[in-house]
């Protein structure tokens, strides 16, 4: 399926935007395993990876393979610091490669190896925050949480050092803050604490939001929060602006919003129902429906917006205002 390029209709209701192409670059395939995120690194290639290890370079509307010490965990989150890209995965694993050398390691954290590293961003100190839990929440099963947040060093050599941790909650997203402090999501079966952690790792809750905040994004300079209004994650999607309640919104029937991006001075957000909205525009809206089922991920970039999801999608969105 590498390269494979193809147009989808593209069918609306009453928004603000449209879509000038839709390029599928992969189909979606239900037996196939599925993109979790997707990252422009700092050179503007793109990375994605996935369900089982999968890890794939975009140049163009080309797919490659990325080659690394794949133990079939399923790569959840990516990040770079320099030359060294790290890709966090299930399983107490994590991987480090290097853009010069193309070489890379696996680590896989003793006593971690039935928990997840959903989350990873780079701290002021030159080391690794990560967050996340029971590999078996990550994947949408009926587990314990046993949430955490660590400090791993940069080389992967030491033990990661707890900063927090509960057996009932789980750490869902981190994102740099306004004041460029990392801030998490922790949910505890009914709401979210949204905690900043200053550079001297204090802690402090910026804002409570109800229901299960599965992402953090700071767009037009605000620290903006995507999810679902309760369990039933696939009715209703819920975002805002931490800090101000009054921008909570709840989008009726759209799955729960995986996360948000944002183009042209927009917010965009993509849902678990494969859809795509302007959310600042009109909260019920749904710009364009896709044929590719749930999308996890997006990123921007000068041709338009990339998605990523369930069954190995990949299709890009080139879209303008009216």
């Amino acid at each position: 399926m590498n390269g494979f390029k193809a147009l989808i209709p593209t069918i609306f209701l009453a928004c603000s935007l449209q879509a000038q192409v839709a390029v599928q670059l992969e189909r979606a395939a239900h037996e196939d395993s599925s993109y979790y995120d997707v990252f422009r690194l700092n050179n503007g290639k793109i990375w994605m990876g996935g369900e089982f290890g999968i890890l794939k370079q975009l140049t163009g509307n080309t797919l490659e393979k990325i080659h690394i010490p794949n133990n079939g965990s399923n790569i959840l989150k990516i990040t770079q610091v320099g030359d060294e890209v790290y890709i966090a995965a299930d399983h107490g694993t994590i991987y480090r490669y290097n853009l010069n050398t193309k070489q890379s390691v696996r680590k896989v954290f003793p006593g971690f190896e039935n928990l997840c590293f959903y989350d990873i961003l780079p701290d002021k100190d030159g080391k690794l925050i990560v967050c996340g839990g029971n590999s078996g929440i990550g994947k949408g099963n009926v587990r314990i949480p046993k949430g955490f947040i660590a400090r791993i060093d940069a080389q992967l050599n030491e033990a990661p050092e707890i900063i927090w941790s509960n057996k009932f909650q789980f750490a869902w997203s981190l994102c740099r803050d306004e004041k460029g402090n990392i801030a998490t999501a922790i949910f505890n079966g009914r709401n979210t604490r949204i905690i900043e952690i200053s550079e001297q790792g204090k802690f402090e809750t910026k804002a409570t939001v109800k229901g299960l905040v599965h992402s953090l994004n700071l767009l037009q300079n605000k620290l903006m929060y995507a999810g679902t209004q309760s369990f039933r994650y696939k009715q209703n999607g819920t975002w805002g602006i931490v800090g101000d309640p009054a921008s909570h919104r709840v989008i009726k029937n759209s799955g729960f919003i995986s996360g948000l991006v944002g183009y042209n001075e927009m917010v965009i957000g993509y849902s678990q129902q494969g859809r795509v909205f302007n959310l600042q525009s009109n909260d019920q809206a749904v710009m364009l429906e896709t044929p590719s089922g749930a999308v996890y991920e997006a990123v921007a970039d000068a041709e338009g917006i990339l998605f990523v999801g369930h069954g190995k999608s990949c299709f890009r969105l080139n879209l303008q205002s009216q």
